[in-house]
């Protein structure tokens, strides 16, 4: 089913950070190892960020922008009061190892909470679609800002912003060529 929301690439990205989120063992992986991988970090990030951006009194004002239906709301509120949960914790507890925290109980309701956040934007979601509905967003956009007076500040941060963004894709569409071929 095609989705219909103002902001597809935001949606993609949760939807991907939330896949990324929700795998303990890929998470272990990548915060437990000497070598920081910056697409995971980012992919998780984003989300956490989105959940935490959200105010919880006027978040239903998501629906229809990144979120298809309450539904989704309601796993990401619950996904966003543990994370709360888990970041009073760590700020009580103090500063330890990630493995200290990833192994606990209440990362673990974090990671089930996510996978379920995830599944349910999941549901009906043809990402196909998601991906062209993103990257035309992002076509218009560079149009819109085209028209812009721009510094070269500016357009150095677009360059940096396009060279991630493809790096980004293109690594995507090798993850699903290869998901695909495995099959």
């Amino acid at each position: 089913m095609k989705t219909v929301v103002e902001a597809p690439g935001l949606r993609y990205q949760l939807i991907f950070g939330l896949a990324d989120f929700s795998d303990p063992e890929k998470q272990k992986a990548e915060f437990c190892s000497k070598v920081r991988n910056d697409r995971f970090y980012v992919n998780v990030d984003e989300p956490i960020e989105c959940i935490f951006d959200v105010p919880f009194e006027t978040s239903t004002k998501v629906i229809g922008v990144i979120l298809k239906d309450i539904n989704e709301l309601s796993h990401l509120r619950r996904l966003g009061l543990k994370l709360r949960e888990m970041q009073s914790w760590i700020l009580k507890d103090g500063e330890q190892k990630d493995s200290y925290y990833m192994d606990s109980p209440l990362w673990k309701q974090v990671t089930r909470l996510a996978k379920k956040a995830y599944d349910v934007m999941m549901l009906d979601e043809d990402l196909d679609s998601l991906l062209e509905a993103a990257q035309e967003d992002f076509r218009k956009n560079r149009e819109e800002e085209a028209k812009k007076v721009i510094t070269p500040e500016e357009e150095q941060e677009r360059r940096e912003l396009k060279l991630a963004m493809n790096a980004f894709f293109s690594k995507w569409l090798a993850e699903k060529h290869k998901e695909k071929t495995n099959k």
